[in-house]
């Protein structure tokens, strides 16, 4: 347990834009806590975001690859009331949040037929009375 200093060499290769780089002799350091398998489950469930707020799913770097025409992205029938996702001109994939609920945005790789899914709990924004 606690932060652990490496060195990365190797080649990665990156499943959205479909590139591969080599790389060598990179520092780098991680922090290593202790297994707990329900802690995604839990940070997951917790994924909170208010109404009028805007979430990025897909950046301006990401659309600007080969992936940006190959994905599909709609809202599950139950979500349509609680959120919308939309591409920017940039070609930016964003969620908007319009009222409280549970929002799920899909998406679908055209070119495999893999699909997921991103779930959103919506909660009224609070209000900052000093």
């Amino acid at each position: 347990m606690g932060e652990k200093n490496f060195t990365v060499s190797g080649v990665v290769s990156s499943g959205l834009s479909g590139a591969s780089a080599y790389i060598d002799s990179v520092p780098a350091s991680t922090y290593v806590v202790p297994y707990d398998p329900e802690f995604l489950t839990k940070a997951l469930k917790d994924w909170r975001v208010d109404i009028g707020e805007k979430f990025v799913i897909t950046d301006r770097d990401q659309a600007l690859s080969h992936a940006k025409k190959r994905y599909k992205w709609s809202v599950a029938p139950k979500s349509e009331d609680v959120c919308a996702v939309y591409k920017t001109k940039k070609g930016e994939v964003k969620a908007k949040f319009n009222d409280y609920g549970e929002c799920t945005v899909r998406w679908l790789d055209r070119k495999s037929a893999e699909e997921g899914k991103y779930t959103f709990i919506v909660t009224k924004p609070k209000l900052n009375i000093d």
